[in-house]
Parts: structure tokens; C-alpha cells; sequence
């Protein structure tokens, strides 16, 4: 009804707790150099220990350890001076959190990309295809992603996943003489996910998930282009993003309206000018266009984008 709603709930200390990770992480990375061929390998060895405390049941403090070897490498072969051709393979690791219970399977994935990247003095661009095999996908529950205060803090396995998609992206810089210049960019990202694997889950954003059910808040489409004119003292530039609608809950289908969090186009500006060689002003103006949509439902329902802001700075350097 455009009004705010408060909470019924009374105030409850929901969490007393204390978590710390203690890590040592260490890598070895070797590049070589064959004509136009380039080869980039290395590995990165991750010891943790974890250590949850909660004050609120005066539970015995859990403590936990981890090691983990994750490699990865790269080719990048040379058409041309301009043009060249590059795939990539990389495992992919974040560790479970500290947290009442001692073990917890990380989440990992092996990531894979291949494309081809043109880079000249005023224009560069690539192309990327790009494919994430998770065989283990997870979820941390907070109170700001819908989560009750029960469940605070739970961590939620899910399973295998897959994420792929296109990335392309397009940068130039037009000279226009005397120190100005124009400065270009455009980004478009088309992105594609499913569960692997059909599971029930307290996890609110997944609840019940099929073979085949999207993941949420991961927008097909994805646009973004700026642009600006550079001064030898200052600098005026916009940028436009955009992004297609995307589900609350794990699915797949047409969304429906309590599930869907909408499309959102952003205009963004930023200008600065340098008044001494120690100060420079400037201004910033987000959501210019005042652009009002739902782009979340959690918690506690339907959120809006933030509104119009200005900002109006001064910096100063020694």
C-alpha cells in the first residue's frame, strides 16, 4: 500500500556469539614464454582454524580445521599484435564459516573460460564464455536474507549447480585534442543457472528445488554503458545499468509477482574539477532518475532500490 509496515515481533536478543578464522594461505605461480603462445599455472595451499563460541547458551566452544590445494591456469595465444585467444581453468573454494557445528563441507566448484581479447591503444574489448561446475553450492542464512532469528548463522548445503554464461565488454578512449578526451565503455553479461541436484531445504531462498530449478537474484540480461569527457582539470562522466527481473525463490518458468523482484535501469553521474593541485571538488548523483521498482522481497517482503542521492564533496592531498 506504499506505506511501511512495523514489525509486530517484540525485540529479542536473537545472537550472542563470537567467531574467528585463523588463516595461512600460500601460493606458487610460474608464467612461460613460447613465440605467441603464454602459459600461466599455480596452485594456493589454505591452512584455517575455526573457533564459534555462543554466549546466549553457554554451549562449549566448537572448533574446527580445514586445508585445502586449489590450482589453476591459463593460456593466452597471439593472432596478432591486437588480437588474441585465451582460455582458462580454475578451481574454485570459500569455507564454511565458523559455527555451532565442528564440520561443514566448503563450497567448490571447478570454473572454466575461453574467448578472445582485442587491445589497442584507444580501444580494447572481449569476448568471454564462461562455465561454473559447483559441486557443492552453499547458503549462509541471515536475518536480512529472510532467514528467522532461530536460523541465523545456518549454513545450507546445495548440492551440485551450474552457472554459465557470456561476457562481453568494450572500452575506447577518443582523443580530442589539447589534454580532452573521451573516455567509452559498454558491458553486456547473459548468464544462465540450475541445480543439479533436487533436494528440500529451510533455506528460504531455495526452499523445495527440482533438477533444473534457476537459482535466485541472478538476472538473465545484464547492460551497462558509461561515458564521459575528460578535462586536463576535471572530468564530467554517466553511467546507464540495467538488468532484467529475477526470481525470489528458486524455480524455473515464468516468474510469478510474489517471487519477482523487477527490472531496474540506474542512471548514475559523476563530475570533478581540480581548483588547486591540492583540491579538488567534487559531485555525485546516484539513481538520477529517481527510477522507483521492488528489487527485493527480503526480508519481510517487497524493497525498493535506493532513491535519488546527491553528493557534493571537497578533497584535499598533501
Amino acid at each position: 500500500g506504499g506505506e511501511l509496515v512495523r514489525s509486530e515481533r517484540p525485540r529479542a536478543r536473537v545472537l550472542d556469539s563470537r567467531a574467528e578464522t585463523f588463516a595461512l594461505a600460500a601460493y606458487l605461480q610460474d608464467r612461460v614464454l613460447w613465440r605467441k603462445l603464454e602459459v600461466v599455472a599455480g596452485v594456493r595451499v589454505e591452512l584455517l582454524a575455526t573457533r564459534f563460541a555462543s554466549f546466549l547458551d553457554g554451549a562449549i566452544p566448537v572448533d574446527g580445521a580445514s586445508q585445502v590445494v586449489i590450482p589453476g591456469g591459463g593460456v593466452l595465444y597471439h593472432l596478432r599484435d591486437e588480437l588474441a585467444l585465451l582460455a582458462g581453468v580454475h578451481r574454485g573454494f570459500a569455507p564454511a564459516a565458523p559455527g555451532p557445528v565442528a564440520e561443514l563441507s566448503p563450497e567448490l566448484a571447478i570454473a572454466y573460460e575461453a574467448g578472445a581479447r582485442w587491445s589497442s591503444p584507444h580501444l580494447s574489448a572481449d569476448a568471454i564464455g564462461f562455465f561454473s561446475d559447483y559441486s557443492n553450492l552453499k547458503g549462509n542464512c541471515t536475518l536480512s536474507s529472510g532467514c528467522t532469528a532461530m536460523q541465523e548463522g545456518d549454513q545450507f548445503d546445495g548440492g551440485r549447480a551450474h552457472i554459465l554464461g557470456l561476457e562481453l565488454q568494450v572500452a575506447a578512449e577518443v582523443p580530442l585534442g589539447g589534454g580532452w578526451a573521451l573516455p567509452l565503455g559498454g558491458a553486456y553479461t547473459h548468464t544462465r543457472s540450475e541445480f543439479r541436484t533436487a533436494f528440500r531445504s529451510d533455506f528460504a531462498a531455495w526452499g523445495d528445488v527440482e533438477v533444473g530449478d534457476e537459482l535466485p537474484y541472478l538476472p538473465h540480461h545484464q547492460l551497462a554503458a558509461s561515458a564521459a569527457v575528460r578535462a586536463p582539470r576535471g572530468e564530467l562522466g554517466a553511467q546507464l545499468r540495467w538488468h532484467d527481473a529475477v526470481r525470489d525463490v528458486a524455480g524455473q518458468g515464468p516468474i510469478p509477482i510474489a517471487e519477482r523482484a523487477l527490472a531496474a535501469l540506474t542512471l548514475d553521474a559523476t563530475a570533478h574539477v581540480e581548483l588547486r593541485s591540492w583540491a579538488e571538488l567534487y559531485v555525485t548523483a546516484t539513481n538520477l532518475l529517481d527510477d522507483r521498482v521492488v528489487v527485493s522481497r527480503r526480508p519481510y517482503g517487497a524493497r525498493p532500490n535506493a532513491p535519488r542521492q546527491l553528493v557534493l564533496g571537497l578533497k584535499g592531498r598533501l
